[in-house]
C-alpha cells in the first residue's frame, strides 16, 4: 500500500516562506512598490487628465459659442419678415449665417437641426457639406434627445455615441419681430459639441505606454538586481558559513575575497571577534584545568592524610603534624575557592551580568582597614610592617571587601618572597589615591614578570597563580590600575592606583 503524502503544516509553510532568500524577498518588494507607484501615478494621472479633457472641450465649446454669437448677428439682420416666419425663410436666414460666415469656428462641431411630430431634421451639416458629418450630427441629436431632453441652455454636457465620447451645448435662437422684440425661435436649435475620444485614446495610449515602461524596468531592475546582489550575497552566505564555523568552535581564519569594503570590514571583525573567542576559549580550558590541579592538590593531601588517622598509621606526634597539614590545606584550599569566585564575580561584572556594590570610602581610611587586617599574617610570620602613610586624603567610590582581598592577596605574595621587611606607602597624586606594597625580597624573576597578572601564573613559591590576577582584575572594576615591577634596590613593588571619585563628595569615615 502507497505511503499517503504528507501535507506540510501551516507552520512549516509560514517558516519556508521566512526562510526565502534575501534577494527573492527585495525583488518582490520592488515589484510591490513599482506596482503600487505606477497604480498610484496612474490614477493621478488619469484624474488630472479626465479634469484635463473636460476643460479643454470646455474651452472649445465655449469658443463655438462665440462664434454663434457673431453668426446669430448675422441672421438676426438677414431675417426681416416680421412675425410671419416660413420654415423657407427661416432655414435660409440661418444657413446664410452659418455658410457666409467668416468666423465660423473650427473649435467645435455646429449642428442646426429643427423638432417636430416626427424624427428631428438636420438643417446644417446637410448631406451636400458632408455625408460623415450628417451622420454624426444625426446620432448626436438624438442621444441628446433622448438622454438629456430637459437639458439647459448654454450648459456643458456628456454622453457617449457608439462608444464615443462627446461634450456639447445647446444654444437659443433669437430673432427680431416686427415690434424690435428679441424672440426665441420655436422649434429650432444649435448644439455644439467636440469628440473628445482622441483625448481618451491619446490616454489610452499613453498608458499602455506606461505600463510597457514599467515592465521594461522591472525586468532591466530584476537583471541588474542580480547583477549587483550576486556578489552580496555570496558574500554573505560565506560569511554566514563562516559564524556557523565559529559556532562551532572552528576559529580557523576567514581569507575569502569579499565584495564590498562594508562587507570586508565585516569579514575582518568577524576574524577579530574569532581570534578572541579562540583565545578566551583556551583561557577558559586552561583555566579549568590548572583550577582543577590547584583543587586537587590540596583535596588530595586532605584525602591522604585523613585516611591515615582513620587507619591509625601515624603515631601521636605524627598525628599532630598531619592535623596540622589538614588544616593548613584546608585554609589553603578555602583560600583558592574564595579566590576563584572572586575572580568569576569580576569576570561577571566587566561583562555586565552583575553589579558590585560600592559605596564612597575615605582613601586613608581604607589604609587603616588594611594594616588592620593583615597585620596579624605579619606578626605570624615574624616579619616587620614599614608604614608610609601620607596625610592626604581622596575619596574613591569602592567596594571595601574587595580591595581588602586585593591587599591581602598582594601582602601575602609579599610575604613569602620577602627576607624581613614589608613597606606599605600612601600617596595621593594627580587625584589618584596611590598604594605601593614592597618586599626585600630578591624580586620578581624575569620570566614571570611578563605573566605577572595571568592566571595561574607562579613564581618558583607560588601557591595557586590566582591572587594576583583577581588583584588586577579588582583594580580594572574600580577603574584603576595595578603595576608589578623590581626596585632599584633590590626587592618587589606593587603599585595600585585607584581614582578619586569626581561626584561624590563626602566619603565614608
Amino acid at each position: 500500500m502507497a505511503k499517503d503524502k504528507k501535507i506540510p503544516s501551516p507552520k512549516k509553510i509560514k517558516h519556508s516562506i521566512t526562510k526565502m532568500p534575501y534577494a527573492i524577498t527585495v525583488f518582490i518588494a520592488m515589484i510591490f512598490v513599482v506596482l503600487l507607484s505606477y497604480g498610484s501615478v496612474t490614477f493621478f494621472y488619469n484624474a488630472f487628465f479626465s479634469y484635463y479633457i473636460r476643460q479643454d472641450c470646455d474651452q472649445r465649446l465655449e469658443n463655438a459659442v462665440n462664434s454663434w454669437s457673431n453668426m446669430a448677428d448675422t441672421f438676426q439682420s438677414t431675417l426681416s419678415v416680421g412675425d410671419s416666419l416660413t420654415d423657407e425663410a427661416i432655414v435660409n436666414s440661418l444657413l446664410h449665417a452659418i455658410t457666409s460666415s467668416a468666423d465660423v469656428s473650427t473649435d467645435a462641431n455646429i449642428v442646426l437641426y429643427k423638432t417636430g411630430a416626427k424624427a428631428n431634421e438636420i438643417i446644417w451639416p446637410n448631406k451636400t457639406y458632408s455625408v460623415s458629418a450628417t451622420a454624426v450630427a444625426e446620432k448626436v441629436v438624438v442621444a441628446v434627445d433622448i438622454g438629456n431632453p430637459d437639458a439647459s441652455v448654454n450648459t456643458t454636457y456628456s454622453l457617449d455615441v457608439d462608444g464615443l465620447s462627446y461634450y456639447y451645448r445647446l444654444l437659443d435662437i433669437n430673432y427680431l419681430n416686427s415690434s424690435g422684440e428679441i424672440k426665441e425661435l420655436p422649434n429650432y436649435h444649435i448644439c455644439v459639441f467636440v469628440n473628445s475620444q482622441y483625448y481618451y485614446s491619446f490616454m489610452e495610449s499613453f498608458n499602455l505606454a506606461m505600463w510597457q515602461i514599467v515592465m521594461v524596468a522591472i525586468i532591466a531592475a530584476a537583471i541588474i538586481s542580480i547583477i549587483i546582489s550576486m556578489p552580496l550575497i555570496m558574500s554573505t552566505v560565506r560569511l554566514s558559513r563562516f559564524s556557523k564555523r565559529i559556532s562551532e568552535g572552528n576559529y580557523e581564519r576567514f581569507n575569502g575575497k569579499l565584495i564590498s569594503r562594508e562587507m570586508a570590514d565585516l569579514g575582518d571583525t568577524m576574524n577579530s571577534m574569532a581570534a578572541k573567542l579562540e583565545e578566551s576559549d583556551r583561557e577558559q580550558q586552561t583555566f579549568f584545568q590548572n583550577a582543577s590541579h590547584e583543587l586537587r592538590t590540596p583535596l588530595q593531601s586532605i584525602q591522604g592524610y585523613a585516611e591515615g588517622l582513620k587507619y591509625d598509621v601515624f603515631d601521636e606526634e605524627g598525628k599532630a603534624a598531619a592535623v596540622d597539614i589538614i588544616i593548613d590545606e584546608a585554609s589553603r584550599l578555602t583560600g583558592m575557592v574564595e579566590n576563584l569566585l572572586s575572580i568569576s564575580k569580576m569576570d561577571m561584572s566587566s561583562k555586565g551580568n552583575y553589579t558590585v556594590k560600592k559605596h564612597n570610602l575615605n582613601s586613608k581610611l581604607l589604609c587603616e582597614l588594611v594594616i588592620e587586617n593583615i597585620r596579624g599574617n605579619v606578626l605570624h610570620a615574624n616579619k616587620e610592617l614599614v608604614l608610609d602613610l601620607s596625610k592626604d586624603t581622596v575619596s574613591i567610590y569602592a567596594n571595601s571587601g574587595d580591595l581588602l582581598r586585593l591587599f591581602e592577596n598582594l601582602f601575602s605574595n609579599c610575604l613569602r618572597y620577602c627576607k624581613k621587611n614589608i613597606f606599605f606607602k600612601y600617596r595621593v597624586e594627580d587625584g589618584n589615591a596611590v598604594y605601593y606594597v614592597m618586599d626585600d625580597g630578591d624580586g620578581i624573576s624575569d620570566e614571570v614578570l611578563p605573566h605577572l597578572f595571568a592566571r595561574f601564573a607562579k613564581g618558583s613559591d607560588g601557591k595557586h597563580g590566582i591572587g594576583l590576577a583577581l588583584c588586577k582584575s579588582i583594580a580594572e572594576e574600580h577603574g584603576g590600575t595595578i603595576s608589578g615591577y623590581n626596585l632599584p634596590e633590590g626587592g618587589a613593588c606593587f603599585e595600585v592606583r585607584i581614582p578619586a571619585n569626581k561626584t561624590e563628595s563626602d566619603p565614608v569615615g
